[in-house]
């Protein structure tokens, strides 16, 4: 660290190969970097009002497209990258030696780490120091009442002028026109005081000012519907409790020197309306693959449209990161006899297919231990075919699932089975087709996805293409459990395709069988993977709603991980669950296969639940993104419940001016919710706009079995997925 902190010289590399000498340094504080000569600051995560500029994750070695597209001959031990933002900016550095190198990597992986894991209190008041840091402009250590107002307003808290003042005055406690940091987290705190809170603490404080154990107790098992021993009570108290001298006694108090120490535990993820126990993994992993929902991209190389946008590693990596199991390889004929990845008859980039291939190797197991299935549409040569096959097997080595299945297998291994291992899901030639021709390979048909965009240029240049495609051997070795073949129905397809085949449908043609046929999708997922994916008007890589598919028991729901839609935010709460390994297991009617059920209904009356929800307040909740006159949010929350036809329902608060830090609602709504199983709930705050479109500026989407009862905090993502530090609600929850 103290390397890091002196500083040194590094070299700053661009996209377009150009290099920049700066010397970079980390604060005396170690909670940001920045070079010397500018003001273009990097926080370390949590402690800037501004996401963008933080940094999330530091990468050792030169694994980002800016160094595998710029450098050949580039030292391995001198390269790092930093990535900064939610939306996964890339920093690109190289250090003047392999020790000055270790020292930046383990420094900020250090520091980063340290973040991460101190306690509520700590974080607070990191954060109070940061914005006031970044508030002092002249760098004079004080904040004069202009100044606070200003970021009182960055804030989303809105004070009178003459409330301001007196408070300013109280907590000015040197008689001058100005607070210093601590006399500026104490004017914070009076300012930010939850009246909500402390009514609830006071509902189960008998006397004085404290929590006794029984008290504690007597609020879990009333509100929150659960039982705890006076040990389990004391442990909470001495997790939660700030003053030593209360701890000692077994108390809990409503505050402290920084902020709420009832509040601190309401934050933790004891109380988070998320289950704890579903962010590991307690699912049985031993079923068929069939039997679970799998977390899948499209067009996963894409990083923007789909017609020009460029194609990156970088979006493998940020997939495979997120809990991917399914990404996607469009692999054409390169220039160079190297194969290539790009949108097929548009004007996307292109990428080596083995620098893929390199950068799955490198994160496939990083996020979750479960295999990563590769859906490969291929449109190679012969010849590009083999390179694809050798890549794959030199890389990948032990990883790749290359050994057939035993005689006499009737089901697809399981995820525990397939841990640690890469799937190949494309085209197999049938035995008959090797038969008849060539030792050497053997014709299939050639499907390509692109074939739906309606371009007319796109549609004559297929017309040219012959409607059988020549597969190399090699290649087609590689596919053991992820046949592709053709759908033509599913009584033909009981009939003609075994368990290790599995078609692809586009949104439109899967929309119409969930609708009309249901119930046998249902059944044949049972057996059988199905893959959906987005139709070919999607040109600007927008997603389709992806409830209605997992209701079929579609397994891959591929979508646009590059596009952050409410589609994209739903799918992200699926696969929040289980432990975020990418594997959620279906319930058990879509599984036995004595059971059937149909999505468009009736459903079995004992599966019915009433879910009742008061949305009580909102907690420093983010200003909308491109505010340019930094006005106040106008939040309200929408609430949906999402599922099965009949669970399909929205409900929204009303709109409180002028108030995005502390709004209270104190609204109640009910759901009936006809089949809980396949359920999600999503918390979505807005920005009301009496004039033009309403923006959501914060969201949380979880499975409706993850959500606890009693009074829960709901912890707000950004637009890109990224938690907002401090941003919540607060709720209360009654399932019965």
């Amino acid at each position: 660290l103290d390397f890091i902190q002196n500083g040194c010289v590094l070299i700053k590399v661009r996209g377009n190969g150009s290099k920049y000498e700066r010397f970079f340094r980390l604060d005396d504080e170690c909670l940001s970097m920045y070079y010397r000569g500018s003001k273009k600051i990097k926080w370390l995560q949590g402690n800037s009002k501004d996401q963008s500029k933080e940094i999330g994750e530091v990468r050792d070695g030169p694994t980002s497209d800016v160094f595998v597209k710029s450098f050949n001959k580039l030292s391995e031990s001198q390269c790092f990258t930093l990535v900064i933002g939610e939306k996964h900016k890339t920093l690109d550095l190289i250090a003047p030696n392999e020790n000055a190198k270790v020292s930046w990597v383990k420094g900020l992986k250090h520091l980063l780490k340290k973040l991460s894991e101190a306690d509520l209190s700590t974080q607070q008041e990191i954060w109070l120091k940061e914005v006031f840091r970044q508030a002092d402009k002249n760098g004079d250590e004080y904040l004069n009442l202009k100044e606070v107002l200003a970021l009182l307003k960055d804030l989303n808290i809105a004070v009178d002028l003459d409330t301001a003042k007196v408070v300013f005055q109280v907590c000015n406690d040197k008689g001058e026109d100005v607070l210093d940091m601590d006399e500026f987290m104490v004017f914070y705190n009076m300012l930010t005081k939850r009246d909500e809170i402390e009514q609830l603490f006071e509902e189960y404080n008998q006397e004085g000012q404290y929590w006794d154990v029984s008290e504690l107790q007597d609020f879990l098992k009333k509100e929150q519907y659960t039982q705890m021993s006076s040990d389990g009570c004391m442990a909470l108290i001495e997790k939660h409790e700030a003053c030593p001298k209360v701890k000692g006694q077994g108390m809990m108090s409503v505050d402290g020197k920084v902020m709420y120490w009832f509040y601190s535990m309401l934050r933790s993820p004891f109380m988070d309306v998320f289950n704890p126990e579903h962010r590991s993994i307690y699912m049985d992993m031993t079923q068929p693959l069939s039997h679970y929902f799998i977390d899948s991209s499209h067009n996963t190389y894409l990083a923007a449209d789909q017609l020009v946008g460029p194609s990156s590693t970088e979006a493998y990596i940020r997939a495979l990161k997120m809990g991917c199991r399914c990404v996607e390889l469009d692999c054409w004929d390169g220039d160079k006899g190297d194969p290539v990845i790009y949108h097929g008859h548009t004007l996307t980039s292109k990428i080596l297919f083995k620098d893929v291939i390199y950068a799955i190797n490198a994160y496939c197991f990083e996020a979750s231990e479960y295999p990563v299935i590769l859906s490969i549409e291929n449109h190679c040569s012969v010849a590009q075919q083999r390179l694809m096959a050798a890549y794959m097997v030199d890389i990948f080595g032990d990883k790749l699932l290359r050994e057939e299945l035993e005689d006499g297998t009737t089901e697809l291994p399981s995820p525990e089975e397939l841990k640690g291992r890469i799937v190949v899901k494309a085209k197999r030639i049938p035995a008959s087709a090797l038969q008849e021709n060539d030792e050497e390979g053997g014709y299939v048909s050639d499907e390509d996805e692109s074939a739906e965009m309606e371009d007319e240029s796109v549609k004559a240049e297929l017309k040219k293409k012959e409607e059988k495609l020549k597969l190399a051997k090699e290649l087609s070795d590689l596919v053991i459990i992820c046949q592709s073949v053709s759908f033509k129905g599913f009584a033909h397809a009981k009939e003609n395709y075994n368990f290790k085949q599995m078609s692809s449908y586009s949104e439109n043609k899967a929309f119409g069988l969930v609708e009309n046929e249901g119930l046998d999708w249902v059944e044949h997922n049972k057996r059988q993977i199905s893959r959906i994916y987005p139709g070919g008007l999607r040109t600007d890589s927008s997603n389709y709603d992806p409830v209605p598919m997992w209701m079929a028991g579609n397994q891959i729901v591929a979508l646009n991980y590059q596009t952050p839609d409410d589609s994209w935010h739903i799918n992200q709460g699926m696969f929040e669950n289980n432990g975020r390994c990418g594997y959620v297991l279906k319930p058990e009617f879509m599984r036995m296969p004595d059971a059937s059920f149909n999505p468009q209904g009736p459903y079995l009356p004992k599966w019915k639940r009433k879910f009742k929800i008061k949305i009580i307040s909102g907690y420093q909740l983010p200003k909308k993104k491109g505010d340019k006159n930094k006005s106040i949010l106008d939040p309200y929350v929408k609430i949906d419940v999402m599922g099965v036809p009949a669970d399909c329902r929205s409900e929204k608060t009303d709109h409180i001016k002028d108030n995005g830090f502390h709004p209270v609602w104190d609204e109640s709504f009910e759901f009936d919710v006809h089949v809980p199983q396949l359920a999600l709930v999503r918390f979505r705050v807005m920005d009301y706009e009496s004039r033009s479109s309403n923006v959501m500026v914060c969201q949380f989407c979880l499975p409706f079995l993850s959500m606890q009862s009693g009074y829960r905090q709901v912890n707000l993502h950004s637009k890109y997925g990224e938690a907002i530090w401090g941003a919540s609600l607060l709720v209360h929850i009654m399932i019965t």
